[in-house]
């Protein structure tokens, strides 16, 4: 039985995030709420939008409750490190949903993006195909799409494709619309 709640920053106020919802991040927070839920263990919401001077109402706030939370659950944005380094200083266990930056300096779960990429490659490359076209975040937004960019690139040179067309575009704003996941 856990003993103290977890909370659940969702860190973007942009995406739709509640147990209903039909989107990525709800999925992860419905899987989060089920084994919290096996445990004995309760779920609480912070809220997303921060950056609107609500986050040293949201610190103060945590920092009067520090002992009677259990750990924050973070979907950060990127470049957003000062909630997660004032976790930091009041001791509250922080883990965040997919790795925040190449240091990984804050505990985090997340995908194989670079291993995803490469096995996309060879799962084209095994299929015939000779020209790509990767639609992905842009480099300076998402530390991710350097990992896929990269496993993708790695495993066309794998498979033999040193000289396949490959075109990659990384939009300066990607707004996934809500519902969709």
């Amino acid at each position: 039985k856990l003993n103290k709640p977890i909370a659940l920053w969702p860190g973007n106020p942009d995406a739709e995030i509640s147990l209903g919802a039909d989107n990525h991040r709800s999925h992860i927070l419905l899987g989060i709420h089920h084994e919290l839920s096996r445990h004995q263990g309760a779920l609480q919401l912070l809220p997303a939008d921060l950056r609107q001077g609500d986050l040293v109402r949201l610190e103060g706030t945590l920092q009067d409750r520090a002992d009677e939370l259990g750990g924050v659950i973070s979907f950060p944005m990127y470049g957003e490190v000062r909630f997660l380094e004032f976790l930091d200083r009041i001791r509250i266990p922080c883990v965040t949903i997919n790795q925040f930056d190449h240091l990984s300096r804050f505990n985090y779960v997340a995908t194989d993006f670079y291993g995803g990429a490469l096995l996309a490659a060879d799962h084209l490359a095994a299929g015939g195909a000779r020209a790509f076209w990767v639609l992905d975040f842009p480099l300076q937004k998402a530390y991710s799409a350097a990992l896929r960019v990269s496993g993708f690139k790695d495993g066309l040179l794998r498979n033999g494709l040193a000289n396949a067309k490959v075109r990659i575009e990384q939009p300066e704003y990607y707004h996934e619309p809500a519902g969709t996941s």
